[in-house]
This record gives structure tokens, C-alpha cells and sequence, in this order.
């Protein structure tokens, strides 16, 4: 028999033990924990919108310290996670 000849011939079937569905079990569970940290980031971000809008409906204004600190302290960090989810950096490259 030449190399083709094995080649072309189907290959014996393999049992897999249940370890496709472990596999897609995992893509999935993998999947849910992105959705729940995108819709907690979206949460997060939206958290000091929807403060100021609050404060805006009262008439009390930020003084510029505070705008300045929620600016600085909440909207980098949240940004570069964004940043981070988006661009999905491989800790182990090929």
C-alpha cells in the first residue's frame, strides 16, 4: 500500500468519553463570565453618570476637586479595562 492509498482510508472511530461536551461546557461557562464582567464594566461606568445626572435634577454641583477625582480615579481605570477586554492580549503567545 502507497501513501495514498492509507491516506484516502477512513479513520477508526475514536471514543471521546464525554469530553466534547466537557469542552463545550467550558466554552460556555467561559462565555457567561465575559458577558457578566462586560454588563458589570457597563454597570460600573454608567454608575457615575447616573450620580451626576441625580445630582444635576437637585441643583447641587460637583465643586472642580471632586469632578476632577471622579475624572481621574474612575474613568482610567475603567477605560484601560475596556481597552484591555477589547484588545484581549494573549498571556502565553504561540
Amino acid at each position: 500500500m502507497n501513501l495514498d492509498q492509507h491516506l484516502s482510508q477512513p479513520l477508526a472511530p475514536v471514543r471521546d468519553d464525554g469530553f466534547s461536551i466537557l469542552l463545550v461546557r467550558r466554552v460556555r461557562a467561559g462565555e457567561r463570565r465575559m458577558k457578566a464582567v462586560i454588563w458589570s464594566l457597563l454597570a460600573l461606568g454608567f454608575a457615575p453618570v447616573l450620580l451626576a445626572l441625580q445630582l444635576v435634577d437637585t441643583g447641587i454641583r460637583l465643586p472642580p476637586d471632586m469632578a476632577q477625582w471622579l475624572n481621574s480615579q474612575l474613568a482610567y481605570p475603567l477605560g484601560m479595562m475596556v481597552l484591555l477586554w477589547v484588545w484581549k492580549p494573549r498571556l502565553f503567545p504561540r
